[in-house]
């Protein structure tokens, strides 16, 4: 086969080599041979003597198509003119004539551009399955190979694919992921989407499929199981609301709740000389309930709950100090104040009562509000508001029951609420029912969460009663307990 011919110097300068891609059979191949061991494809034959040696071509181009460039050229060139033939240089207009026919052979598709006698390039002794990449891409192509996704693209060896595969992520089980709902579109409906659990390295999670329609909602004592997509009873030892929410544990502040605290400038002090001051107020969680702030900061317990339809929200609150006002308020998305709550500010409670209060919602966004402002007249102390048990009706679904809490049980499935345990028992969060206490040496109060040790007998715990005169006209006392069940029971009994 006749070598390439060499690119004469009046060709000029190759352009910098670039990759191009190539077509299906055209045959074009990248020249530049790389310098590493042969990780591509598309090299020259090594059957070709050492003595005709092939010259790169330029990128993005085809033997037909450089054979063409030479030819161009060595004809523009003086050696090339006068190798052309006599008469040549006298007619220059022959050589543009030319160069055009050979300029519109380059625009004809590749297999139509070899000279005749020509081989295809696969006859000449070239791979044309794909183009020959420089050492750096050779690198770059080899690196995104442990990729996977990319091996069919690349065309990786076969031993990349099977390092690939070991590294590709397991599928998920249903401990990886849990499901949850899309926000409703116009038409009220909305997709089930299953979203990976935090550190949950897996694949192939489950589709999306249409979900619940967007007011649906399961009865009180049922949760939606998310999986099937339908209500579902509660077991034992938990309840639920149906569509309703309830915080009734205040040992920690709840998820999503906040407060807020600032400080309302009056004639008796600057708000400048209060901000730091106000800045750890806030309502304290205090077990079963949670405490407003004691000082003259005005603090906000924030709460935002979105409602598919129109509910209410109740709690039960103690109030019995007037030197601190208590208000509570709803706002929507606009910061405006819903009409329900006119009449915001909390009426008072007798000493050691508990009142309650109750106010519809409506259906979108409700931002809960309770404010509380003291009022410091010298070293006079506050005493705090007390709120307990919010529950808020109206969610669109739960997916859960809520276990319950220390000192309550419950005993049957389809639970809407828990009952307390009574006085000298206990029970532990999620319980089934309540277990006594050893009645010799522990006690227990209404709804308690433990028993407690009863302390040896004081004289304070005992007084002194008479009995009826008897035959004899003596007289019998006795020496009872009080009724203070945290000391030992004993009783004494002497005549006089």
């Amino acid at each position: 086969m006749e070598p390439l011919p060499t690119p004469h110097p009046a060709s000029g300068a190759s352009p910098p080599p670039q990759l191009s891609q190539p077509g299906p059979d055209s045959g074009e191949h990248l020249a530049s041979p790389p310098v590493a061991p042969a990780h591509c494809q598309g090299l020259l034959s090594p059957s070709l003597p050492p003595s005709l040696p092939r010259r790169p071509r330029p990128p993005g181009s085809s033997a037909a198509q450089q054979l063409a460039s030479e030819r161009v050229a060595s004809d523009s060139s003086p050696a090339g003119m006068a190798a052309d033939g006599a008469g040549t240089r006298s007619r220059p207009g022959t050589r543009r004539r030319g160069a055009g026919r050979l300029q519109a052979r380059l625009k004809q598709p590749p297999e139509q551009q070899r000279r005749p006698g020509e081989a295809p390039p696969g006859a000449r002794g070239e791979r044309s399955r794909g183009p020959c990449l420089p050492w750096a891409m050779i690198r770059l192509r080899d690196a995104l190979c442990w990729l996977g996704s990319w091996a069919l693209l690349l065309g990786c060896p076969a031993d990349a694919v099977a390092a690939s595969a070991s590294l590709q992520l397991p599928p998920c089980r249903e401990a990886d992921y849990h499901f949850e709902y899309t926000e409703c579109d116009s038409s009220g409906s909305r997709w089930r989407v299953a979203i990976p659990n935090p550190g949950a390295e897996c694949s192939s999670l489950p589709d999306p499929v249409r979900g619940k329609e967007c007011t649906f909602s399961c009865a009180s004592g049922e949760y939606l199981e998310m999986k099937n997509q339908v209500c579902s009873k509660c077991a034992e030892g938990t309840y639920s609301l149906g569509s309703g929410i309830k915080f009734d544990e205040w040992d920690d502040l709840p998820a999503g709740f906040s407060n807020v605290a600032t400080y309302m400038d009056s004639i008796l002090g600057s708000a400048e000389s209060k901000a730091d001051s106000c800045a750890k107020s806030s309502w304290t969680p205090r077990g079963n309930y949670i405490e407003s702030n004691r000082d003259d900061c005005t603090v906000s317990l924030i709460y935002t709950v979105h409602l598919k339809k129109s509910g209410s929200i109740f709690f039960e609150y103690q109030y019995i100090d007037n030197n601190i006002f208590f208000e509570f308020f709803i706002q929507n998305d606009q910061c405006q104040e819903m009409d329900s709550t006119s009449d915001k500010w909390v009426k008072l409670t007798d000493n050691g009562e508990w009142g309650s209060y109750s106010v519809t919602l409506k259906s979108g966004t409700n931002i809960l509000y309770w404010r509380t402002t003291g009022i410091l007249m010298g070293s006079q102390v506050v005493k705090p508001v007390l709120v307990k048990n919010i529950t808020i009706e109206g969610v669109a679904y739960t997916s859960e029951c809520f276990p319950c809490k220390p000192g309550t049980f419950s005993n049957k499935s389809g639970s809407s609420m828990c009952e307390i345990c009574p006085r000298n028992t206990y029970s532990e969060k999620g319980a089934r029912e309540c277990t006594k206490c050893p009645e010799e040496t522990h006690y227990s109060d209404e709804g308690s969460g433990q028993c407690l040790e009863r302390l040896p007998c004081s004289n304070k715990d005992f007084f002194q009663i008479h009995t009826p005169c008897d035959w004899e006209g003596k007289v019998s006392w006795i020496s009872s307990l009080a009724p203070d069940p945290k000391s030992s029971q004993s009783i004494a009994v002497g005549h006089t």
